[in-house]
C-alpha cells in the first residue's frame, strides 16, 4: 500500500501520497516520445501540453496506482469505497483527461478549477536547480486562504475538483514537468446523518 497523507490545511482534503517510481519512469518515457504537431493554448498558456490516450495511462500502471488510492480518498467524503463506481467519460470509463504539463522558465498556469468531480496532480520532474519558490510553486486557493505544500519528483495531489489551484512562474531553465488528471466519480453509497 501507498503512504498515504490526508491533510486539510483549510475546507478541502487534500491527499498527497507517491506514485512508484516505475510509473514515473514509464509515463514520462511516453511525454519524450510524443511530438506534438500544435500546442493547445489552454489557460492563455503557451506551452506544451502532452495528452494521454487510454491506453497510454493503463499501461504505464498509472490507472492501477490510482485504483489503488482513489478509495482511501473517497473515505473522506463518507463514500463505502467498496460500492464507488465510475461514470463513463468522453476519456474512458475513470478519466474525463489526462495531460502533462511542461513548464520551463517563465511559464505558469493561473487560478482555475477542473472538470470531473476528483482531480489530481502528479510531479514527473523538478530540477535539481529548484528553490523553495519552485519547490512550493502549486498553490491550493479556499475562501482567500492558500496552500503551498512541498513538492518532489511522484508526489501526488488528489482534491475535489473545484477547488483552485495555480502554478506560479517557474524560476528554473530546466524543465519542471506535471501530469494532470480528472476522474469522475459516482459514490454508490453515501453515508448521511441519522
Amino acid at each position: 500500500m501507498y503512504n498515504i497523507n490526508l491533510t486539510q490545511p483549510f475546507g478541502p482534503t487534500i491527499l498527497e501520497c507517491t506514485c512508484p517510481d516505475k510509473v514515473l519512469k514509464e509515463l514520462n518515457s511516453i511525454v519524450d516520445s510524443t511530438h506534438q504537431e500544435s500546442i493547445p493554448n489552454l489557460l492563455d498558456r503557451d506551452f506544451e501540453v502532452v495528452y494521454f490516450t487510454e491506453e497510454q495511462v493503463n499501461d504505464s500502471g498509472f490507472t492501477s496506482f490510482i485504483g489503488e488510492v482513489i478509495p482511501e480518498y473517497l473515505k473522506t467524503w463518507n463514500v463505502e469505497s467498496a460500492n464507488v463506481q465510475y461514470e463513463p467519460a468522453s476519456f474512458s470509463e475513470l478519466y474525463v483527461d489526462v495531460w502533462a504539463n511542461r513548464y520551463f522558465k517563465g511559464h505558469y498556469t493561473p487560478p482555475h478549477d477542473h472538470k470531473g468531480n476528483v482531480s489530481g496532480i502528479t510531479l514527473l520532474m523538478i530540477p535539481e536547480e529548484s528553490d523553495w519558490y519552485d519547490l512550493h510553486g502549486l498553490e491550493f486557493i479556499w475562501n482567500n486562504e492558500h496552500h503551498r505544500p512541498s513538492q518532489e519528483v511522484g508526489k501526488t495531489f488528489m482534491f475535489p475538483n473545484s477547488l483552485l489551484h495555480w502554478v506560479n512562474k517557474t524560476k528554473t531553465v530546466s524543465e519542471r514537468r506535471t501530469l494532470s488528471f480528472n476522474l469522475k466519480v459516482i459514490p454508490g453509497d453515501i453515508h448521511r446523518p441519522t
